[in-house]
């Protein structure tokens, strides 16, 4: 059997599946932990914080690790699927009322030519 050439392999993620466990918001800064779960740092750190212990929110494992690092491939899908979402709902910017095409990382939000000088 052949495979489709990759131009049309279409794959389809939910929100869901670039959600945080804690905040359920698409991740910001997803870090990993040894169990291979993936946490928003802010909401890793909230956790940690308040129990004054280091474990999964999800599945209570201890972690090791103090500083778990950045899951820069689940990162980078976050980046794409919210660029994508917003793309998918055509807004316009409030201010403006042109079409939001630029896509502010510091931000996580689309905003218009205009906005973005």
């Amino acid at each position: 059997q052949s495979q489709p050439p990759k131009s049309h392999l279409k794959l389809s993620f939910s929100e869901e599946d670039f959600s945080c466990p804690v905040c359920y918001e698409i991740f910001k800064d997803p870090l990993i932990l040894s169990c291979s779960h993936s946490i928003c740092k802010v909401c890793l750190q909230q956790v940690w914080e308040s129990k004054g212990y280091r474990e999964c929110p999800v599945c209570r494992k201890r972690s090791s690790k103090e500083f778990p690092p950045v899951n820069l491939a689940l990162k980078k899908l976050c980046e794409i699927f919210s660029v994508e979402k917003i793309q998918r709902s055509e807004v316009l910017c409030s201010q403006h009322g042109e079409k939001l095409k630029l896509f502010c990382l510091e931000d996580q939000q689309l905003v218009c030519l205009a906005c973005s000088e």
